[in-house]
């Protein structure tokens, strides 16, 4: 009993120890446990921080990208659209030149001339066309050029009646210039542009000029129309007919509103609306997925002659966009694999891999500018020719329009002689007796004319005479005509290049200078049964006085007076001027009951070129702007309310 009483302490004090020590090994394995427990937890926080932030650099990478290739393919498209514009253009402008040949205006359709003339131009556009034709007008093909080996001369072949062909009597009717619809020949698609051969003189029909342009061959010189894989063009005609697509050639010649191609594209709505858009006229860019992959798609109107005539998309795969970035994704993915091996290193690896990723990263951002930069720099070379090119076309058009200036002056001005002395010769021929006699002596002994003195000849020499009147006439109408044409020229090329108007400015009245240019231009209304009315704001008999460049002003209302004269058949053509006190300005109105402004024309009715009329250039009204807007004034148009005719106005400052 007594050992048991002295072995309790030491018994005790063994189980207190055992109990203390089994608790610090708890306490330690919970510390280590905890400390594992942080080690995964910052080890997956680091991880899911890493790839958080891997997945928000890489959308803003590719939205980045897409940016770019957004803006880009917005440029390029409108470039591509202009220069298949100007292409063609340019082939209208060989058929017109064609039609107005003195060849075909003497109607000589079946010479050795008009087919050299034929065969010459069809080379200078054999990239564009396949087929250059004339016919007669009887609608018989008598004149043709083109590629013998693309089987084109079956198209107009020579000595075939074509007047059943819808393009050739569109052509007749209209006596425009045709852009067909698309039909397949050959097992190739093409359309067929045509211009009329107009007698100058009598406005009769006297037949066509025609060329044949294979869609697909004429598009695939812009871009890539074969591979849907890779960026490719699409293109329409008014109707929504595919001219080229890259998608599918199937589809060519197809309605994009149709059955089949709406079955190829799931009809998209996006696609769908932006296409509609498109075919009204309107430019943008859109992304979709039809089922074939993402698609980014810019979208222009292709503009011939000023007027939109066919339409262009430009379509790239999205992935191609992302393409570049995708190996330096994989590689990245592949160091994060390496990483997972090794978890014993994993906080140091990800750090490490993190330090790497972002250089990396760095790397090609730095590349990515470094090609940003360079292409920014060839953009800028580029536009330095652009401005060149510019430069030299307003030197040759200013050079072009001096030159041509030269010889018209002593055209007007013996024009002018000879028609003065015909008259006077006319006149006393008419009066007859000695006055007659006298004239035919002179006449006689100036020119190898017989000795007659037989009353009949002397009056069919007398008509003779009254005949070349109109003939003189008409040149000096056209040596004007084309005095103003040089005129409207030099004045461009002053303003593209000085970007202003220089201006001999006087005090003067704006009412003298309105009723001289009523006087003047009422000698160009002709027989049509026009009359100028005019309302000034000076009743109270107060002149007002402005201080402008007199013969600027002049330039500006005969102008509108022109404009409205050309534009109307009959009717008043009122002019009036207002004066705003308030403003310190007076308003110059002409409003004419004519034909009023085409609504394709008015958003650019101001600009350069913009004309609906074939015998306008589409340089007064611009001029014209020019003039007032250098006057400090300002200047628009409206058509009537009424739906008859048009109001054009103008103001200026008042002198202070």
């Amino acid at each position: 009993m007594k050992a048991l009483i002295v072995q309790h302490p030491i018994y005790i004090l063994n189980t207190g120890l055992t109990a203390i020590v089994m608790a610090k090994r708890r306490i330690t394995l919970g510390i280590r446990e905890f400390g594992i427990l942080a080690v995964i937890l910052i080890i997956v926080s680091s991880y899911a921080l890493f790839f958080y932030f891997q997945n928000q650099t890489l959308q803003q990478v590719k939205s980045q990208l897409f940016e770019e290739q957004k803006q880009t393919q917005i440029g390029s498209t409108q470039r591509i659209a202009g220069f298949m514009g100007s292409d063609l253009t340019l082939v209208l402008s060989f058929l017109d030149g064609i039609s107005n040949s003195k060849y075909l205006q003497e109607d000589q359709f079946y010479g050795q001339e008009i087919k050299e003339l034929v065969t010459e131009k069809y080379a200078q556009m054999s990239k564009t066309v396949d087929r250059l034709f004339v016919l007669d007008a009887q609608d018989v093909a008598v004149v043709g050029a083109g590629n013998s080996s693309s089987g084109s001369s079956t198209i107009a072949p020579v000595g075939n009646d074509l007047s059943f062909r819808p393009w050739v009597r569109e052509t007749r009717d209209t006596l425009k210039p045709v852009f067909s619809q698309g039909f397949e020949h050959l097992g190739e698609y093409r359309v067929i542009i045509t211009n009329p051969v107009i007698d100058r003189e009598t406005k009769q029909y006297l037949g066509l000029v025609g060329v044949s342009i294979p869609t697909v061959h004429f598009f695939e010189h812009y871009g890539n129309v074969y591979d849907i894989n890779t960026q490719f063009l699409v293109a329409f005609d008014k109707k929504g007919t595919l001219l080229a697509v890259g998608a599918d050639q199937n589809l060519v010649g197809l309605d994009y509103f149709g059955e089949t191609t709406q079955n190829f594209v799931n009809h998209n709505p996006t696609l769908n609306k932006i296409t509609t858009e498109l075919l009204q006229g309107a430019a943008g860019y859109a992304v979709y997925d039809y089922g074939r992959g993402e698609r980014l798609q810019t979208y222009q109107p292709i503009y011939v002659a000023g007027s939109p005539t066919y339409f262009l998309q430009v379509v790239t795969p999205t992935e191609d966009i992302y393409s570049n970035i995708d190996p330096i994704i994989s590689r990245e993915s592949g160091k994060l694999a390496l990483l997972l091996a090794g978890p014993t290193g994993a906080s140091a690896i990800l750090i490490i891999f993190l330090l790497l990723w972002n250089s990396s990263l760095g790397k090609e951002v730095k590349k990515r500018t470094r090609d940003l930069l360079e292409s920014n720099r060839l953009l800028g070379v580029s536009n330095e020719q652009l401005r060149e090119r510019d430069r030299m076309q307003n030197e040759f058009i200013n050079i072009a329009a001096h030159e041509m200036r030269t010889p018209i002056q002593p055209i007007l001005g013996l024009s002018e002689i000879m028609r003065e002395r015909i008259s006077n010769i006319t006149k006393l021929l008419q009066r007859g007796g000695e006055e007659e006699e006298v004239v035919y002596e002179q006449l006689r002994d100036s020119s190898s004319i017989p000795t007659r003195s037989n009353s009949s000849f002397r009056s069919s020499l007398s008509l003779s005479v009254e005949k070349i009147i109109p003939m003189v006439e008409i040149i000096n109408r056209n040596a004007k005509r084309l005095e103003k044409l040089t005129n409207n020229l030099l004045d461009v090329t002053r303003i593209e290049n000085n970007k202003y108007l220089e201006l001999s400015k006087e005090v003067f009245a704006i009412d003298s200078v309105i009723r001289d240019c009523i006087i003047d231009a009422s000698q160009h209304i002709g027989n049509k049964n026009l009359k100028f009315s005019y309302m000034p704001a000076d009743d109270n008999q107060q002149q007002v006085l402005v201080k402008a460049d007199r013969t600027r002003i002049a330039q500006v209302l005969m102008n509108l007076f022109d404009n409205s004269i050309n534009s109307s058949q009959d009717g008043i053509i009122a002019v009036t001027t207002t004066v705003n006190p308030d403003a310190n300005s007076i308003t110059l109105s002409v409003k004419d009951a004519g034909y009023g402004i085409n609504p394709d024309i008015m958003p650019r009715l101001f600009s350069k070129f913009a004309t609906a009329s074939e015998k306008g250039t589409g340089l007064g009204l611009y001029i014209s702007k020019k003039i007032i807007e250098a006057h400090g004034g300002k200047i628009w148009a409206e058509n009537n309310k009424d739906g008859k005719g048009a109001t054009f106005a103008f103001t200026l400052p008042l002198l202070s």
